[in-house]
């Protein structure tokens, strides 16, 4: 089973490869937003957490992790919600997300899409903690 962590950082999650911009000694180097360097429809499970508020164009990474993922392929997702503290205060966050910022994604929610995106996900999961960070878990849907 091929499990995978975007931007993955210093401390990765147990089972997972990493991937991130900067080396911290994980499997892949790379730049989330020039794309993933797996094969479509090669990964089990995508983690990424505080990683999307900083990436410019979101659609384009969510199309890679669509391409990449089998179907029914589980992405877990945690991003500050835009009521958190910190979702502002860090300048290098160049986004905010509340609940319903995921919906773009899921068939049959968004009325007006773009008919070029292909990436869709069913979401089978969302909370915001105590701490006003988002989880989304996602299942691909192909």
């Amino acid at each position: 089973m091929r499990k995978v962590e975007l931007g993955s950082g210093i401390e990765r999650k147990p089972g997972y490869i990493g991937i991130d911009k900067d080396d911290y000694g994980q499997e892949y180097v790379r730049d989330l937003e020039r794309g993933l360097p797996f094969d479509d429809n090669s990964v089990d499970a995508i983690f990424a957490q505080h990683l999307l508020e900083h990436i410019y164009d979101l659609s384009f990474l969510m199309e890679e992790i669509w391409r990449v993922s089998k179907p029914g392929a589980i992405v877990e997702i945690v991003v500050p919600h835009q009521d958190s503290p910190s979702a502002l205060k860090d300048p290098t966050h160049i986004r905010l997300f509340n609940d319903y910022s995921f919906d773009y994604w899921v068939p049959g929610i968004v009325k007006f899409r773009s008919k070029h995106v292909k990436a869709q996900f069913n979401i089978l999961e969302k909370k915001i903690d105590n701490m006003k960070h988002m989880y989304v878990k996602l299942e691909t849907v192909k």
